[in-house]
Parts: structure tokens; C-alpha cells; sequence
């Protein structure tokens, strides 16, 4: 059985890490030849996948490749336009209109003391195959699996901070997190400055676009993004949020216009 997405990368990045094999495996609890076959796959290809098929390769595109992080627990979409234009100028790639494949978005959170794993959320999941993140599907595909966990991993203190977006704010979103015993923070909408994760959600953008050779497919991108999260030192971090102090002084003086964060 072939790894996981969350599996392949960190193997990737434990393994450039310098760590040995048999620590890789027993961190991951995979096998030996699993980590040898996925960090042998990266070696030769660049990929972290096995190749399914000949058929026509699939093109990452402006209109369907999304990929996100959350901002502090909190789930932000971004089209990855300028990921796009990277990739095309690097690989001369096709870009096909109609696109066969769905596209991708990814949820991640971050603390004081870790961060969580990059989860693909499909843009074509769903009890009625739905592209969009639903109040739902939130509940049970971010909230149930991961917050909710999360929370306890953190323990006491923990606050979701999530944005301002209808399937957060639904009335059965608070009605869940509120049965669970998850505090929800009030902060306004629209405002970066006050976002601690923004840096790193460019940070990530410039790591995946560095790799040589440049991710040609969805699934190539997808992985390229998970490992380069994974790669993420949890200092990076630390800093961003401990600057939430000068972040607040700095919108208090400009009385809520834009800062220099």
C-alpha cells in the first residue's frame, strides 16, 4: 500500500533532514522499505509519488488549484495565481480549460508550541459531492477530526481563531463548538495585520515555488506543499505569534488602517 500524503512528505523532509532511515520509519510508524521506496521515488523523479498510468498529465491551473493554510487555527482561501504563473514560466506546461481533475485546498493551524498537519480538504467531497467547505462538512472534516484533537493536544488556553466566513459563523458551528467546549475568539474580519500565520502563508508560497523541478501536476503540488509546512521550524513560528504585542500597537496607532505588518 502506497504512503499517505502527510506519510510521503515528511519522510522527504526527515530523511534531508538528516535523520536515518530506521528513525524516519520508527517516528512514522512505516516500514523500512516503505521509507526507502519513498525517499528513493523523490531521488529519482523529484516526485513523491508513484505514477499511475500514461495518460495525459494533468496541469495545475489558475481557475481550479487552490491551496490554503488557516490564519491561527483559522481556514483562509487563496487562488495560487502567482504559483500558477511560476509554474507555467518553469515547466512550459499546457494549461488544458476543461480540467478533469478536482482541485485541491489544505487546512492548517498553528500554536505557540506546534502546528498541525497540512490537511488536504477536497473541493469535490461531500455527501453531495458539494466544491465548497460547507458549515458541515467544516464540523466534520476540520472541527471533529482535527480541531477538536488539537485542542486537547494543547490543552488548557486553547481559543479558535477562525475568520469570519458563513460556514464558520453558522449557527450550527457555534452550536458545535460551544457542546464541545471550544471558546471561539471575536477579532474583525479582513484584517491581516492582526493575522500571525500571513507571513508564513507567503513563506510557504516562495518554498514550494523554489523547488527544481518545479510540481508539473495537482498531486506533485499537493505533496510539494505538505513538505514544505512539514519543513516549517516551529521558531518560525514563535516569532510571528509573540509579535501579536507590536501588531495591536501598531493598528491601535494607525486607528485601524493598514500597518506595516
Amino acid at each position: 500500500m502506497d504512503t499517505t500524503a502527510n506519510e510521503a512528505a515528511q519522510v522527504v523532509a526527515l530523511m534531508e533532514s538528516g535523520m536515518r532511515q530506521c528513525d524516519v520509519a520508527r517516528q512514522l510508524n512505516l516500514s523500512r522499505f516503505a521509507v526507502r521506496r519513498v525517499f528513493q521515488r523523490y531521488q529519482e523523479t523529484g516526485g513523491f509519488i508513484r505514477r499511475h498510468g500514461s495518460g495525459r498529465q494533468r496541469c495545475t491551473t489558475d481557475r481550479d488549484d487552490r491551496f490554503i493554510v488557516s490564519t491561527s487555527l483559522r481556514n483562509r482561501f487563496s487562488n495560487a495565481v502567482e504559483l500558477q504563473q511560476q509554474l507555467r514560466a518553469a515547466r512550459s506546461t499546457t494549461e488544458t480549460v476543461e480540467y478533469g481533475g478536482g482541485s485541491c485546498m489544505f487546512w492548517g493551524g498553528i500554536s505557540i508550541d506546534s502546528k498541525t498537519e497540512l490537511v488536504c480538504v477536497s473541493r469535490t467531497g461531500g455527501a453531495r459531492g458539494q466544491g465548497s467547505l460547507t458549515s458541515d462538512r467544516y464540523i466534520t472534516e476540520i472541527l471533529e477530526e482535527h480541531v477538536v484533537p488539537y485542542a486537547g493536544f494543547v490543552g488548557d488556553g486553547f481559543i479558535l481563531m477562525h475568520d469570519n466566513a458563513r460556514s464558520h459563523t453558522a449557527l450550527i458551528v457555534k452550536n458545535y463548538t460551544e457542546e464541545v467546549g471550544i471558546p471561539v475568539m471575536n477579532w474583525p474580519a479582513r484584517s491581516p495585520d492582526l493575522n500571525p500565520i500571513e507571513h508564513l502563508w507567503d513563506e510557504l508560497k516562495r518554498r514550494v515555488r523554489s523547488h527544481d523541478p518545479a510540481p508539473t501536476t495537482l498531486q506533485d503540488l499537493q505533496y510539494a506543499v505538505v513538505a514544505e509546512w512539514v519543513n516549517i521550524p516551529q521558531e518560525r513560528i514563535v516569532r510571528l505569534i509573540t509579535s501579536m504585542k507590536d501588531r495591536m500597537e501598531a493598528v491601535i496607532k494607525a486607528r485601524g488602517s493598514s500597518t506595516r505588518f
